[in-house]
């Protein structure tokens, strides 16, 4: 989080010294040095833009559509994500194992992550949404099959928090 911040205050720099530049105020046109710095700030806020782009290797992921696409996100596997945009996780339920347990942790004190499984008809089954650390839904569901988990932030804001997603399935 400290990086991002970081960042953050890089991108603002750059931009406050940039500005003036290419305004003509703010500084002689012959100062190199200032020049230099804001080609070194402007450099690091743009790598950071795009590694922040980057950060949430499982894109494409959200529509029902994408998440097929990426394939079935595999039981008892610890997934590292960031909240950039909504996430959705395609899981195969097998017979004889309907009851399902997701995890998703999470600070809540960096933003309100919620989950959600909804069936393949797109009805939503379950949802956890609270104001604490971590979200959790355990359910039976009525048949083997795909299923979808579905990550948001509650303030539709997403912020790049990370998070983590593990689901667990049982008889």
């Amino acid at each position: 989080m400290e990086r991002k911040r970081f960042a953050l205050f890089l991108l603002i720099f750059a931009i406050g010294i940039a500005v003036p530049l290419m305004t003509g105020g703010g500084c002689k046109k012959d100062d190199k040095k200032k020049d230099q710095q804001v080609a070194i700030a402007i450099m690091i806020a743009n790598h950071d833009a795009a590694a922040a782009a980057n950060a949430d290797l499982h894109e494409p992921d959200d529509s029902y559509a994408e998440a097929i696409a990426q394939g079935f996100f595999p039981a008892d596997t610890l997934f590292d994500g960031t909240m950039y945009d909504d996430d959705i996780f395609a899981i195969d339920v097998p017979t004889g194992q309907l009851t399902i347990t997701i995890d998703c942790y999470f600070f809540h004190a960096e933003g309100d992550i919620d989950i959600s499984l909804d069936d393949d008809n797109f009805f939503e089954l379950a949802y956890s949404e609270d104001v604490f650390d971590d979200e959790q839904i355990i359910i039976t569901v009525p048949a083997p099959g795909t299923y979808f988990i579905w990550v948001w932030q509650w303030n539709f804001l997403p912020n790049g928090q990370d998070y983590q997603l593990i689901w667990t399935h049982r008889p």
